[in-house]
């Protein structure tokens, strides 16, 4: 399997899984520079799903959820039936992504710009005069109720949100 990695409109890298190897291999345009934490060669080779995708998935049932309702059987398969993922990833099969236009992107260094954003001096907490807009739905998905699995700070169900800076909504 092999999947293709979009950041921002813009061909990251390829993402593959072949007998218990996972391999992400950059783009050409991508700098060594601009690599990720945890992908620093050109060519990364794991048995296990890379941290930063790996962090991307849903937790204990809505994963097992996925994987039963689209018959996925290799780690990164699910991957494909993320929506609204962290970070403005996008995961596309060869098909998909033939039919995609990107677009040509900046990249930023995370070191290059750590000075610019911790001398703004931002406070913290943020309070947001948002009004929240989220569907019992989504809150309450089906399959998911009474998780039977602790963690440390107990269980959570985790979603993507859609911060709308103009209607000041969430």
């Amino acid at each position: 399997m092999k999947i293709f990695v979009v950041k921002n409109k813009q061909f990251i890298g390829t993402l593959s899984e072949e007998i218990g190897k996972i391999r992400f291999v950059y783009n050409d345009e991508i700098p060594a520079g601009s690599y990720f934490q945890g992908l620093k060669e050109k060519e990364n080779i794991s048995s296990n799903l890379f941290p930063i995708f790996e962090n991307m998935l849903p937790e204990f049932e809505q994963l097992n959820f996925i994987k039963a309702q689209n018959n996925i059987s290799t780690q990164i398969e699910v991957l494909l039936y993320l929506t609204d993922i962290h970070g403005s990833y996008e995961f596309y099969t060869q098909n998909d992504f033939d039919k995609l236009e990107l677009q040509k992107q900046n990249i930023f260094n995370f070191i290059d710009t750590k000075e610019e954003i911790l001398d703004n001096n931002y406070t913290f907490p943020n309070i947001l005069d948002y009004s929240l807009s989220i569907d019992d739905s989504i809150l309450y998905p089906n399959g998911l109720a009474n998780s039977k699995v602790i963690g440390l700070s107990g269980y959570q169900y985790k979603f993507s949100i859609i911060k709308d800076d103009i209607n000041k909504t969430i």
